[in-house]
């Protein structure tokens, strides 16, 4: 699920030791995976703050987005 493939827009990077890189898949493998259920609220918050600002932005057509 949160392999960079999926979540970072088609990046990836060398999965060896010693590799250039090797801190991002600590980062997302152990830290994020570890802390997720403490971002998920925060970060739902904030997806629907943004989606709430997009569509007061968008104009309506015939009373329809």
């Amino acid at each position: 699920m949160l392999q960079p493939m999926y979540t970072m827009n088609g990046f990836n990077w060398l999965d060896r030791r010693g590799a250039e890189g090797l801190g991002f898949v600590r980062t997302l493998r152990t830290l994020l995976t570890n802390n997720l259920l403490q971002i998920l609220p925060d970060l739902r918050v904030l997806a629907n703050n943004h989606w709430d600002k997009l569509l007061d932005e968008t104009e309506s057509v015939d009373g329809e987005l």
